[in-house]
């Protein structure tokens, strides 16, 4: 098993047999190392062999699961692009008939282009919302060949039922949208399920990259998760300085400190910066564990060509 360290290459099982199996890659350059003794080193970048023996290997199960996981990780990508995407199109399209109803001197043209970004905005939600579901559940399946033998297991298994419980959520939220105190619980309890899935994400991540084995995804899982909880945690204790300090300064002085508006105003823009930051750290990690799955996906193929092509062993 791995250690801490993405560095520190996997111990080599007891029982590991002298040659390599068929579904062993090289970490560092990705050659297969198919038939190669555990002893020797990659023909290609000389990496010692013995760094390549994974217990839980994820081409173990074969290209079809390696497929279906690759599948997944592109699709959770992509959701969040359509989302992006809408977000500014929306905004240009609001912009367009603001001027256009200047340009006319009528409110029939802002009032069409809101309510057209609106509704463009609401139905890249839900697409972006379905294609993330069924993104995650692809890329958290089950191994078929390993079970729950893998390290992966139970960040799989939490990261499934976030992805699960978060769509439930909003799905619950966007018809009870007219009601303002059941919005605000569910926007918490979306706030805390989406906390807990980032964790989640960031270790299956991190876990998959060491089955692969890819050094450069578990340096990048590790790395995202460390900033991404250190960024939630100053955030959050500045967040709840500033309100403290906008509470005082608008009640226990008449009239109402100058310096009220400056504290939410600075609360507003930490808010702000803290979620941009954990959005692009998790763009990242999303990012990479997409390019990485593509290219363990093209392993997979490569090392069932190669099997198929392989001549029986001798009797």
């Amino acid at each position: 098993m791995l250690d801490d360290n993405p560095d520190t290459p996997p111990d080599t099982p007891p029982d590991t047999p002298a040659i390599l199996a068929s579904y062993i890659i090289c970490p560092s350059c990705g050659y297969c190392l198919a038939g190669l003794p555990v002893s020797g080193s990659c023909p290609e970048c000389g990496k010692p062999c013995a760094e390549a023996v994974v217990p839980d290997s994820i081409y173990a199960a074969g290209p079809a699961y390696v497929s279906r996981v690759a599948s997944g990780a592109s699709l959770v990508l992509l959701s969040y692009y359509i989302l992006i995407i809408s977000i500014i199109v929306t905004f240009l399209l609001m912009i367009f008939a603001g001027r256009l109803g200047a340009m006319t001197g009528s409110g029939a043209g802002p009032m069409a282009g809101m309510l057209l970004g609106m509704a463009i905005y609401g139905l890249a939600i839900i697409s972006s919302g379905i294609i993330r579901l069924i993104g995650w559940i692809r890329a958290t399946t089950p191994d078929p060949a390993l079970g729950r033998n893998t390290r992966t297991e139970k960040h799989r298994g939490t990261v499934r039922a976030m992805a699960i419980t978060i769509f439930s959520l909003q799905a619950v939220q966007f018809v009870c949208t007219l009601i303002p105190f059941a919005g605000m619980l569910l926007w918490l309890a979306q706030f805390v399920c989406g906390i807990i899935m980032y964790v989640a994400v960031t270790a299956y991540i991190r876990e998959i990259g060491r089955r692969i084995p890819n050094a450069a995804l578990v340096r990048t899982a590790r790395r995202v998760r460390v900033t991404a909880l250190w960024t939630l945690m100053v955030s959050f204790v500045l967040f709840v300085i500033l309100m403290l300090l906008f509470w005082i300064s608008a009640n226990t002085t008449s009239p109402p400190s100058s310096l009220a508006d400056v504290y939410l105003g600075f609360a507003i823009v930490d808010a702000v910066i803290g979620g941009l930051v954990l959005l692009l750290l998790y763009f990242r990690v999303l990012g990479r564990f997409a390019k990485a799955m593509k290219a363990a996906k093209e392993n997979a193929m490569a090392i069932h060509r190669s099997a198929l092509s392989s001549p029986p062993p001798a009797a």
